[in-house]
């Protein structure tokens, strides 16, 4: 992938954790809704997953996200996959 869209992705990502996280307190019962809003958009890179672990990432929604991988998910066994999704 071209590193321009890539930076491009993550910037977009990045505007939206922040507005998330600056309203939090708003959202408060939402922010389920947009963990799992943001959790599964194809803007939303597995590098910025990694970058932003604090995020209350939605993994049943991430293992729908058009950009993961096998090799992501073979880095982080851990986490909570839905393999049914993936």
């Amino acid at each position: 992938m071209d590193i321009d869209i890539i930076n491009a992705k993550n910037h977009v990502a990045s505007k939206i954790i922040d507005y998330v996280k600056r309203y939090e307190r708003k959202f408060h019962n939402d922010m389920k809704i947009a963990s799992i809003f943001i959790s599964e958009r194809s803007y939303i890179t597995m590098e910025f997953i990694s970058a932003n672990p604090d995020f209350p990432w939605n993994w049943k929604f991430v293992s729908q996200n058009p950009n993961l991988t096998i090799k992501f998910i073979e880095y982080n066994p851990d986490l909570p996959w839905d393999f049914k999704k993936v």
